[in-house]
């Protein structure tokens, strides 16, 4: 049971860092899309960026969507894994509803990765058709 436990751990963790890169890198292009935003604000006129704005705030709006749902799933995984860790530090004998629990936690996150990778799909797709529609 306890390598079981570690394993999961290990799988937890690399999912983790691989999330938090994602992660950055979202806050990063907000941070952008924010900047670009205010600049087409700020030279503004009668029309002049409106359509371009609107696509700014709606790629802002599905980034920042996006970044909220990765940041349930990182403090998801941080609390499972303190779970496991937690179960490891109790002793050698971990009882098998523990590591039932875990496993039922860890499925019930797996479901939610299979979720927001079909919802990044669905957004790259209508990105990919937005670019061929301007074209």
């Amino acid at each position: 049971m306890r390598q079981t436990l570690l394993a999961q751990h290990a799988s937890l963790m690399q999912k983790l860092r691989r999330l938090n890169s994602t992660l950055s890198e979202d806050v990063m292009a907000l941070a952008r899309l924010w900047q670009l935003q205010a600049k087409m604000a700020a030279v503004g006129g009668a029309g002049a960026y409106d359509a371009r704005l609107d696509r700014v705030i709606r790629a802002r709006g599905a980034l920042e969507d996006a970044a909220c749902k990765a940041l349930a799933l990182v403090d998801s995984y941080s609390r499972i894994a303190s779970m496991i860790e937690i179960e490891v530090e109790m002793g050698a004998s971990v009882p098998r509803e523990g590591v039932a629990d875990i496993e039922r936690e860890i499925e019930e996150l797996a479901d939610a990765e299979a979720l927001q990778a079909q919802w990044q799909g669905q957004v790259e797709a209508e990105d990919e058709l937005e670019r061929l529609l301007r074209q």
